[in-house]
């Protein structure tokens, strides 16, 4: 099976209220420690909510949630991001508090990027 996402997550309201996943645009003054999700949900099964990188490597989890729960709020980080980088989030079934195989929903990956990263200012101080 291949490990590439099959296609971006739809609108949150694209799986017919089954499953979402949003996370927002993060900037911080330092290194990224912790990633906030706006909503994670999946209806079907277990899951566990998983970030990545830009590389795509794990870099956090969630603890594992009910089918219909929603997560809302902070996945604390496994090591740092120091660069502005796209973050991918990906709903997984949950195997034994683990991220099993993605959730599909209608064979689409529940998926979101987010721009994550460092504020950026230009020489007198103001945010671009």
């Amino acid at each position: 099976m291949s490990t590439e996402p099959r296609a971006r997550a739809r609108a949150a309201d694209g799986f017919d209220g089954r499953a979402a996943v949003r996370v927002p645009r993060q900037e911080t003054r330092g290194a990224v420690r912790r990633l906030e999700i706006d909503e994670a949900t999946y209806a079907d099964d277990g899951f566990v909510v998983a970030a990545y990188d830009a590389g795509m490597d794990r870099i956090s989890a969630s603890e594992p949630l009910a089918a219909g729960e929603t997560f809302e709020g902070t996945l604390a980080l496994e090591r740092p991001l120091t660069d502005t980088q796209t973050v991918t989030v990906v709903l997984h079934h949950d195997e034994g508090g683990e991220p099993g195989e993605r959730a599909t929903v209608d064979d689409v990956v529940v998926l979101d990027n987010a721009t994550v990263g460092r504020r950026e200012f230009d020489l007198e101080g103001a945010r671009r």
